[in-house]
């Protein structure tokens, strides 16, 4: 399963790849009146399958943004580390009491730390796994259920900045934010924002849209 694409707000101009402020990439945007805003971290897309039928055959995925990328092998180990040995996802299924029969669970999350992107040291010392969706059986789990399996992991999930009007966060991004997450100084990429309480859009993906700082600061290096 892959994860379904994040719309930026705005449309892009086809040419030059700049923000069209004021048209929409989806119309559905200019309904939500407050979003869900959670900090976009800078790393590389981890996909996590879990999957159990029968309560005795399962198996942990673990894939990036498509089956045949390659997870840098410092990652892959702590992935290994963190979802297959101790505290496994299957015992954090079977533990938590949840029915096994012919689960289908998905996180995902970002890889990130040394190494995986400019700057990524500044978010930890060594490289990680952390949170910011889930999907199970069909259904997306809620922000408030994605944050508690995180914390029962004992996993990093990508923190909520709060929840904004469309003006305020277009004024955070332009602020150029540092990490909410980071332990050195590092400016936060951007933001992920959701309709809350969750919206599915006609293909039944996720009403969400995404604005990075980058955009912002290239509009007004042009605008000087």
């Amino acid at each position: 399963m892959k994860y379904p694409k994040i719309n930026t707000l705005w449309k892009r101009d086809q040419l030059s790849g700049q923000i069209q402020v004021g048209e929409y990439a989806l119309p559905e945007f200019q309904n939500i009146k407050k979003w869900l805003v959670q900090e976009k971290i800078d790393g590389t897309n981890i996909r996590i399958n879990y999957k159990c039928k029968d309560k005795e055959a399962y198996g942990t995925y673990f894939y990036g943004r498509t089956e045949q990328a390659t997870i840098p092998k410092p990652l892959k180990k702590h992935l290994e580390d963190t979802f297959l040995r101790g505290n496994s996802l299957w015992h954090y299924f079977t533990k938590t009491g949840t029915e096994l029969h012919a689960q289908d669970i998905w996180l995902f999350g970002e890889g990130y730390g040394p190494k995986i992107q400019k700057g990524g040291g500044n978010y930890r010392d060594e490289v990680g796994f952390i949170l910011f969706d889930v999907w199970a059986n069909g259904w997306w789990l809620n922000q408030d259920s994605v944050k508690s399996m995180a914390q029962d992991l004992n996993i990093p999930y990508a923190p909520i900045i709060g929840e904004m009007t469309e003006q305020e966060i277009i004024e955070y991004i332009k602020s150029e934010p540092n990490s909410t997450c980071a332990v050195s100084e590092h400016k936060m990429e951007g933001i992920v924002a959701k309709a809350e309480p969750l919206l599915l859009q006609c293909n039944g993906d996720p009403l969400r849209m995404k604005l990075k700082a980058r955009d912002y600061q290239k509009l007004n290096s042009l605008i000087k």
